[in-house]
């Protein structure tokens, strides 16, 4: 079923899964590849990997910026958004790939992994940049430390990673005031703080001092400074939204 509306992107029912309806799938897509191009240099010769690629939205641009001897591999557990971009994306962009990941979700506890045993289905030294939009939001510590070793692993030397955290530190506690923070994520894991202890892996928040440590133990070096995500800015959010 395509969006009657738009019909050159995924229908509402797949969006609802990967960012909030109100938020302008175009736009944003467009954002996470001007961000990729900016601060990991990516070129269009480059080896892309996106990682929790949902239903394309970081691939779509993609398609008009990658070119041989460039290729995209994507990996997502939702079966219907993966099979959504092989149909729509892969169909025309033989060069990008799309993979189910066979790993637990909040949705499906049933796959083979859990996120902290999962391996990422790719050989070692394989790309030169990995994309991960709100993947690590919804990761609790032992998932996160996994997919960090694993985003190193299939790294190239010289390869660059770019992500987004939820992340707070002694600043953005005083910014923030305790209280609101605790409000927001009331549930404290230790490095980690979240929504709802049924579903933790519904809005994770993590300790900046800790996730730095686990990125040098993975082997990853930080650009400085780490950088606000305009994709999500709350000045996007329209004044009027039906969701």
């Amino acid at each position: 079923v395509i969006d009657r509306f738009h019909p050159d992107i995924p229908p509402r029912h797949l969006r609802r899964h990967i960012s909030p309806l109100w938020l302008d799938f175009k736009t944003s897509g467009a954002d996470q590849l001007e961000f990729c191009i900016e601060l990991a240099r990516l070129e269009p010769t480059h080896r892309v990997l996106d990682v929790a690629c949902g239903v394309g939205r970081f691939a779509l641009p993609l398609t008009n910026y990658l070119r041989q001897p460039g290729s995209y591999e994507g990996l997502d557990p939702d079966k219907d958004a993966i099979a959504w971009c092989r149909d729509h994306i892969t169909r025309m962009h033989p060069s990008f790939r799309f993979t189910v990941a066979d790993v637990a979700t909040p949705q499906d506890r049933s796959r083979t992994y859990a996120a902290a045993t999962y391996r990422f289905p790719y050989d070692a030294r394989t790309f030169d940049v990995t994309y991960a939009g709100s993947l690590f939001t919804h990761l609790t510590e032992d998932g996160a430390r996994n997919y960090l070793g694993q985003i190193a692993a299939v790294l190239r030397p010289g390869g660059r990673f770019v992500c987004t955290w939820l992340l707070f530190n002694s600043q953005s506690t005083q910014m923030l005031s305790g209280r609101s923070m605790e409000t927001l994520w009331p549930v404290n894991c230790g490095t980690y703080r979240i929504m709802d202890p049924m579903e933790p892996e519904l809005s994770v928040l993590y300790n900046e001092a800790s996730v730095r440590a686990w990125y040098a133990d993975a082997g990853l070096s930080i650009i400085e400074p780490i950088r606000v995500d305009a994709t999500y800015c709350p000045s996007r959010i329209p004044m009027e939204r039906s969701e």
